[in-house]
Formats: structure tokens, sequence, C-alpha cells
């Protein structure tokens, strides 16, 4: 179309039409399924609501979501035995070794070990998450030695009931595994109500260390376990005990400490450093020291 022929009045005159054209255009609602040039596209239609459950009673009712629910462990079923622990911790986030009393069922010695946690609080709270004990009263417990507020231990052995994937057996059962000459394999303490236990291998025994370990705070872990006899004691059945100390030497006598250090090496009477408890009746208060020696790291 030639438009330098046209006039002025004829120019304004198409232009004004072909405005009114776009404003139709613009105006007037797209197909369904199609998207205009320069618009957003519309999300798709919601889909249609589910019918109205159906009141014929010919017909099957949806089925219900059970609720999970906490079931209580059953520890009956399942026989104990006696283990020790080795293990390491940094003892700078804890009042100490030695738990506060019960923690477990006691709230005010639970509200105690908030405020002053030690190792023992920690450990036995990974024993109970684990179900690996009942409480801690009932395991016969027993560790090999305390240390104070902020002190690591980096070898330190406790003993206790926990739970096993061994199996209670009948007499009979035992009678038959004592005559094939395999009587090592059961134990029968009063720990388990007199009844025989047919124990596992280590190999397929509970894998305490990883279950403990899980359960732990990084800074203890567990290193080693180990099956043991029913009168063990990690602090009686004990042979000896290793402490190492460290401090900065500046401003001290090294070779004078050395030889103060000597001193210490034979048998000696502690008692002055005991706390005397007449209940436990301990009549030997005297120690070996087989080595002390002042060293630079």
């Amino acid at each position: 179309m030639d438009y330098e022929s046209w006039t002025k009045d004829e120019l304004i005159a198409k232009l004004r039409s072909l405005d009114v054209k776009c404003n139709e255009h613009v105006k007037r609602p797209p197909p369904s399924g199609s998207v205009s040039p320069g618009s957003t596209p519309l999300a798709d239609p919601a889909p249609p609501s589910d019918p109205a459950p159906s009141s014929d009673p010919a017909s099957p009712a949806p089925p219900r979501k059970r609720k999970g629910r906490m079931v209580d462990f059953d520890f009956s079923r399942f026989p104990q035995r006696k283990v020790a622990f080795k293990f390491s911790y940094l003892g700078w986030p804890y009042h100490g070794l030695a738990r506060q009393g019960n923690s477990l069922t006691s709230e005010e010695k639970h509200q105690i070990e908030l405020t002053y946690p030690t190792v023992e609080g920690a450990l036995f709270k990974a024993l109970a998450h684990c179900k690996l004990i009942t409480s801690e009263t009932t395991c016969d417990y027993s560790r090999c030695g305390r240390t104070d507020r902020g002190v690591s231990g980096f070898g330190q052995v406790v003993a206790m009931y926990v739970r096993s994937t061994g199996k209670f057996i009948t007499e009979e059962e035992a009678r038959v595994i004592v005559d094939a000459g395999q009587e090592h394999l059961i134990i029968r303490d009063a720990q388990n109500g007199g009844r025989p236990v047919l124990l596992p291998s280590n190999e397929h025994e509970l894998t305490y260390i990883n279950m403990l370990n899980k359960s732990l705070p990084p800074e203890i872990r567990i290193h080693a376990w180990s099956p043991v006899a029913p009168s063990f004691s990690a602090r009686f059945s004990c042979k000896s005990r290793f402490y190492r100390y460290f401090f900065p030497q500046s401003g001290l006598d090294i070779q004078a400490m050395q030889e103060a250090a000597k001193r210490y090496e034979g048998a000696h009477d502690f008692r002055n450093f005991c706390r005397l408890d007449p209940a436990k009746q301990i009549k030997n208060f005297e120690r070996i020291v087989q080595s002390a020696q002042i060293t630079r790291v």
C-alpha cells in the first residue's frame, strides 16, 4: 500500500483505526491452551475434588492409617553377659569420670547431671539408649579408677552386665552341650536367674563398639570389649594402672624432680590418701609403685 500519496488526515485516521483493533485484541481472552505473546502461562486448572464417600453400606470403607506407638522393650526375652569395655575420653567438658548418683531413674540426680555432666553420665545414657542395660543399679557396674574434673583418660576400663544375642536353653540342651565338651559356651549366674544361657561367639555378638560410639559424644570413644567372668571387677581385678601428667617446665628444677620421683618407687602405705569407708571393709592400703619418672616431651 502506497502511504506516500495519503494526506495527513487520512494517515491519522488509519492509525486510529489500527489502535482500536489493537485494544480489542488485547482485551479478548486467548483460546484455551494457548498463550499470548509476552504473557505468563496460566497454572494448570485444579484437579477435580475426590467424590464424596458413598453412603452405600455395600461399598468397602477406606483403610485406616495406624498411628505409630512406642512399645516397651522387654529385657526378659534376652539374656545378659558380663563384659569389660576399654574406652578413652577427653575430660575437659566434664566434671570428672564418676557420675553423681543414679541419673537414669532419679530426677534429682538427672538434674545434677545436666548441670555438672560426667563421663559416666554420658556412658550410661548411651547404654540405656542402645537397650544394653536395664538400669545403673542392676548391671553390676565397676570402674577401674576415677579421674577428676578436666582430666582425660586413654585406657579406662569398666565392667558390667549387658544384653546379649545369646539364648536361653533348657537343662536338657545344656547337658548335651556339656557332654560334648563345650561347657565354656554356657553361663549360669544370678543375673539370668540361674537359667543356662548359650553364648554366641564374639563375632556373632552385638556390635557393642559401633552401637555405643554412635550414641556417645565425640570426645568419648569405645575401643574394645571382652567377655569376663561373673566375679570380675574392673577395680579389684586390675593388676596395675598407668598415669601420665603434663605440665610446663618453665621455672622447674627437672633434675630435683627426677630425684624426688624415685622416692615414690617401691611398696608404700597410702591409707592417708584414702577416704575410709567402713562399709567397704578395705584392710590393705599398701600399693607398689613400679616406676615414677620425669621426662621431657
